[in-house]
């Protein structure tokens, strides 16, 4: 019987890796050298899995990050190293993870939404396979999203088969824990299970206590593997940048009451392909809707793919109701304020493509059916056909530019002097990106970054962040809006310096500035930066595309050849969005093909060379581990107006204090020079010697985190929050070993045998 099930379905699983190979294509045909798209995979997924492979420098599982104390589960909500992704990355080189896991994402998307079209509701393999092809249409799939979005086809097959017949707990428990490792829990799990519940519960698959024990079973099995990051996640997010989050605005419009976009992010970087993908949807919906209602009081076959159809037309509804689902947030975040901080749109965007390659299937088989003229059918069959294949390939001639010429592809992940950078140094630093080069580029070589992408990190983080930047909000009002400086809502979860050295955006450019002659001596970075608040973070280099300039900033490293053109990029998605260098002139004046094609072979020997940045060194950075000693004693709120008044030795030799912690100062507000020097260091501890004569007080430049515990010699001592968000302690005379670790109670750590351990390895 399963023989004759899978002869079956060898045809759609054969369609399945076709059209995955043909959706792929491109990562395939241009190798090493194809593209890695930027937002949520290139940016910010592909490079965590890549730090997590440099153990001990950068952060591991359970380590802090951004500057330290926000827990690695919580920072990166989709990107897990209890997952298939960390392997692939881990063991492959990026290109070839980056190819492999596309082609399976897609394949596992066709697949499954065709074997739903099949198994659940009985329609023939034709049919099924164009389901599982309009998942492919309404798709563009990243390392970003995981197996979660291609994974929904799969997990409602699951569920449907398991609940066909007597649905028993073990089974459920056993799907249930499968699926986990196809997702993380902020990214998916909680979305998965209200659309899965809702699924059943309109397909009448719920129907009794026995069916709803099960359902809970598999609920259980799916979130218990991911529930390490929600503990994370809890136990930070009060503290975290998204406990102040204003809620998501409604408006009197469409796109303000009601969601349509896809979480496909390139979608929307194309005019023609929003329209499509945002709005053709609604249409068929809409207009199907009203036609089944109508067929679903016939009998005969029209009358059940009516019924099919206005199921999942239901759902498409209910999830796409932002009005509803912002209504539902709003009641909540008055009992759990930090609960503001969850983006709500997953509920529609997680099921989306699905919902929409079933539903547009259906309602094609119920015209199929009301058709009787075979020309009629013939043209429909053309249309279909013309309209797929632009949609597979519309994305990768638009991308073919922006990023098959104008990006690295693996080349961003693998910079030489990023490389050297690293090794420079036994001593713990960190660096910051000036945009348009990411962030994720330095950590995702294992350097130690105070930017980045995050999506829970601690508020007063931000809020020094903020001040870091605060001289270039004042030259470009417009970025107030970009970072949420008056609003508190950023329009992305990110730490960057700036939007963009260069901008096509006039609205964010310097004013005044001259682009080509800043190409030439560099770009200013004080008028854009407070570099000394950057010192006090341990930032010891900055890396950049282009040239700087600014107070005690030394050049360490530069590529062979300046750039000679000022390439925009987009700060979200890294496409360019300006214009190209000129082409020679015999070029110029050729056709459009043969200017596609110098450009892509300029391309492809660019990348082949490999990528090279500007390094530059912030002299005067301080050390991770410092003596102060000079305290500066603040109302509570004014420290970081205190610390921009901070510059040169009294960065140093003097730490902020705000009034909340000064008891634990005893009155002293000065103390002695002495010694400190770190003996051991990781992501989630520090160890560090300190000698003094006269008392001290050690300034940790960590960011502080109520996890955080200090110890002098073993005893637990108190660890007082300075300079806003780092972390400091009176240490008396003599010689001691002071050690940091990183403590939440939902580890269960063994402190003492911990604490033991690191003072060995500081001896």
């Amino acid at each position: 019987m399963r023989e004759q099930s899978f002869d079956r379905n060898r045809g759609l699983f054969t369609f399945a890796v076709a059209v995955s190979g043909v959706a792929t294509i491109e990562n395939w045909a241009l190798g090493s050298q194809s593209w890695i798209y930027g937002y949520g995979s290139g940016l910010e997924t592909i490079p965590t899995f890549l730090a997590l492979t440099y153990e001990g420098r950068n952060f591991s599982g359970w380590a802090p990050f951004v500057a330290g104390g926000v827990d690695r589960f919580a920072f990166w909500g989709n990107a897990s190293p209890l997952s298939i992704e960390y392997l692939l990355f881990a063991s492959l080189p990026v290109w070839l993870a980056n190819a492999l896991h596309r082609f399976l994402q897609y394949l596992i998307g066709i697949y499954f939404t065709a074997r739903l079209l099949t198994d659940s509701f009985g329609q023939p393999r034709a049919w099924a396979a164009v389901a599982g092809l309009l998942f492919a249409i309404f798709s563009y799939h990243t390392v970003g999203q995981l197996f979660t979005l291609p994974g929904a086809p799969l997990l409602i097959w699951g569920l449907e088969r398991i609940f066909e017949r007597k649905p028993a707990w073990q089974l459920s428990i056993a799907f249930g824990f499968a699926c986990a490792f196809l997702t993380t829990f902020s990214f998916g799990v909680p979305y998965l299970l209200v659309f899965a519940g809702s699924w059943l519960l309109i397909r009448s698959k719920i129907t009794n206590l026995r069916t709803l024990a099960a359902f809970l079973c598999f609920a259980l099995a799916l979130a218990l593997p991911n529930l390490p990051q929600a503990v994370a996640i809890a136990a930070n997010l009060a503290e975290s940048h998204r406990a102040e989050w204003t809620l998501e605005p409604l408006e009197l419009s469409f796109n303000g009451l009601f969601y349509s976009q896809l979480q496909y992010d390139l979608f929307n970087q194309n005019k023609t392909l929003s329209a499509i993908t945002q709005f053709v949807p609604w249409a068929a919906f809409a207009f199907g809707s009203a036609w089944a209602f109508f067929l679903s009081f016939r009998r005969g076959r029209a009358c059940q793919l009516a019924t099919y159809f206005l199921q999942i037309a239901a759902l498409f509804f209910i999830f796409a109701q932002k009005w509803l689902w912002l209504s539902l947030q709003g009641i909540a975040v008055k009992f759990a304020p930090a609960l503001g901080g969850i983006y709500m749109g997953r509920f529609f965007q997680i099921p989306a493509s699905l919902l929409i390659a079933i539903g547009l299937a259906l309602l094609l088989r119920l015209i199929w059916i009301q058709i009787s003229s075979a020309t009629a059918r013939l043209v429909l069959t053309f249309v279909g056909v013309v309209a797929a294949t632009f949609l597979i390939l519309e994305p990768k001639r638009f991308l073919a530019v922006p990023l098959g010429i104008g990006d690295w592809g693996e080349a961003n992940f693998k910079v030489a002097a990023v490389d050297r950078l690293r090794s420079s140094t036994t001593e713990p630093f960190r660096v910051a990106s000036v945009l348009p080069l990411q962030p994720a580029y330095a950590y995702a070589q294992g350097l130690e970054a105070a930017d980045g992408w995050a999506n829970v990190f601690s508020r007063r983080y931000r809020e020094l962040w903020l001040k870091v930047n605060e001289p270039l909000y004042r030259e470009t009002p417009h970025l107030r809006e970009i970072f949420g400086v008056d609003t508190g809502r950023a329009v992305d979860n990110f730490l960057l310096l700036g939007a963009g050295l260069v901008t096509a955006d006039p609205r964010l450019r310097l004013p005044g500035e001259d682009v080509s002659l800043a190409l030439r001596v560099g770009f200013d970075l004080d008028r854009r930066f407070r570099l000394d608040l950057l010192r006090l973070l341990n930032v010891r280099y900055l890396l950049s595309e282009y040239p700087l300039k600014g107070t005690a900033l030394r050049l360490v490293h530069a590529p062979a050849k300046y750039p000679e053109w000022p390439l925009a990029r987009d700060i979200y998605t890294g496409l360019v969005h300006g214009a190209y260098p000129p082409l020679p002139p015999e070029i110029a004046k050729a056709s459009q093909l043969r200017q596609f094609w110098h450009r892509t072979l300029e391309a492809l020997e660019r990348k082949a060379r490999g990528k090279d940045i500007f390094v530059y060194e912030l002299e005067g950075a301080v050390p991770r581990v410092r003596l102060a000693s000079k305290v500066r004693l603040v109302e509570n709120g004014q420290a970081l107006e205190a610390m921009v008044a901070l510059s040169g030795e009294s960065l140093k030799n003097e730490v902020v204090v705000e009034l909340d912690q000064a008891e634990h100062l005893v009155g002293r507000l000065s103390f002695g020079d002495g010694r400190a020097e770190i003996t051991a260091y990781g992501p989630d501890f520090l160890v560090s010697r300190v000698s003094t004569m006269q008392g001290a007080f050690l300034v940790i430049a960590n960011n502080w985190n109520r996890y955080w515990r200090c110890r002098v010699n073993a005893a637990i001592r108190q660890c007082l929050r300075v300079n806003h968000t780092q972390i400091g302690m009176i240490i008396e005379p003599g010689e001691h070993l002071v050690t940091l670790t990183y403590e939440p109670p939902y580890l269960g750590w063994n402190t003492h045998a911990l604490t033991a351990e690191l003072s060995r390895s500081g001896e």
